[in-house]
């Protein structure tokens, strides 16, 4: 049991299976009411999403207690979680009755015991549990569907070391439902439109968000449309998942980092080479995007790849960024000796660990921390949730920096899930 002094409020933490008890003591007031929501919701990031709330010691609830519990009560909803009151004093129960929230609120502690947390489990089967590199795993077989990917390749990133882009490298593709990509591109027309606008971008199931000079742009698939890159060079999968993945760092490690997450994904997948889609609190990402277009800048060839040049058109983070966002990742990972044919691959992989055994190509969406539900998740409405939020920070190229003596070395995860499909086939697209 662990116990801590809130103002005019003490709060007891017991854990009892997926289910944490809180036993306040004091009122629960205007004051007291943040720091009570304010706790919860740390619970709720470490991954408890099942409350038991004890009120025998609590004499007063004032509306601002009632709010709270009121949208603690909406936020643990949506994730299929658990609220309720037990043991609530007289006083209190006047006042729930009074506001005819008591029913709302008051449930059988027993009952709230026996009670077993639970998740969509559609067309999933097969669940096992593993403990792999510090990670606690749950993976599911998914059983319908083909369960593997044709990756399309398009363009060459070659202009950006030896020439320029120029309308003969400019593909328009479209990415619909079932689908998820990466490249670099943008939303538009036309490459004459775009000229200005090419960014890092990515692409989940018709939703696609661009980094740009400002504020990230973003398109999602409505009704009979769905949005349109124009692609100097990148990549797109359809096809249907095989797995998915919950993942969790074990002990005292602040995160896990990106290569160890995707080499279980294609272990536990048991595939080399996958098509991936992550949703993870992050514990520091490390990425670049340009900062201006690479269509307009000045300096050609190689030379762009030089000091001071190239901090003219890109931004690098020097140092771990977004620590406890929500990062939304998508891309391609692959073990070096595959036993699939990557050679066409090679243009837009870069190895993900200092060995140089994980090797990959992934974008990042970033969003402000929202707490996703446990066990499976359903992966067409969480997308576009997350879309719909209109709450997108940033999108990065996830890099791996192991420089000697500076490198500061991989992006780091606390806890996530994945969506993993077997690439069984490459087309390059002329």
């Amino acid at each position: 049991m662990i116990s801590g002094r809130m103002k005019r409020m003490r709060i007891e933490k017991t854990e009892n299976g997926d289910l944490l008890e809180l036993k306040l003591s004091g009122a629960l007031d205007n004051d007291s009411s943040i720091h009570f929501q304010n706790a919860i919701d740390d619970e709720i990031q470490e991954g408890w999403h099942r409350f038991l709330i004890h009120m025998e010691g609590v004499d007063y609830v004032s509306s601002a207690g009632i709010s709270a519990m009121l949208a603690v009560q909406k936020s643990l909803l949506q994730l299929d979680g658990f609220f309720g009151i037990c043991d609530p004093t007289q006083e209190v129960q006047v006042i729930l009755s009074q506001v005819r929230l008591l029913d709302r609120f008051l449930c059988d502690p027993q009952e709230a015991r026996k009670a077993k947390a639970f998740g969509t489990q559609t067309r999933l089967m097969n669940l096992r549990f593993a403990q792999e590199e510090d990670l606690d795993l749950e993976i599911y077989t998914i059983e319908e569907g083909d369960n593997r990917a044709k990756c399309h390749l398009f363009g060459t990133p070659d202009p950006l070391f030896d020439s320029e882009f120029t309308e003969q490298h400019c593909q328009s593709v479209t990415f619909e439902k079932g689908t998820f990509g990466i490249g670099l591109g943008a939303l538009g027309g036309s490459f004459e439109t775009s000229r200005s606008r090419f960014g890092e971008f990515l692409s989940m199931n018709g939703n696609v968000a661009q980094s740009g000079q400002g504020l990230p742009d973003y398109s999602m698939a409505q009704e009979d449309f769905s949005p349109t890159v124009q692609v100097l060079y990148g990549a797109k999968c359809v096809g249907e998942f095989s797995h998915f993945l919950r993942f969790e760092i074990l002990g005292l490690k602040f995160g896990a980092s990106l290569s160890s997450v995707v080499s279980q994904c294609l272990a536990q997948s048991g595939c080399d080479t996958a098509g991936v889609v992550m949703l993870a609190e992050s514990a520091g990402l490390i990425g670049a995007r340009p900062r201006k277009s690479p269509a307009e800048m000045a300096v050609q060839g190689a030379a762009r790849f030089e000091i001071p040049a190239i901090r003219d058109w890109i931004t690098f983070s020097p140092e771990r960024v977004y620590a406890r966002n929500l990062a939304l990742v998508t891309g391609i990972v692959s073990k070096k000796n595959s036993s699939l044919d990557t050679s066409q691959l090679r243009h837009l992989m870069r190895p993900f660990d200092e060995a140089g055994e994980i090797e990959g190509h992934l974008h990042s969406a970033i969003f402000p921390y929202r707490p996703f539900k446990k066990r499976t998740l359903d992966y067409d409405q969480t997308i576009e949730e997350l879309f719909d939020s209109r709450s997108i920070q940033d999108v990065l190229h996830l890099l791996s920096d192991y420089r000697t003596d500076t490198g500061i070395g991989e992006s780091e995860f606390r806890r996530g899930a994945c969506w993993i499909t077997p690439i069984d086939e490459i087309v390059k697209e002329e």
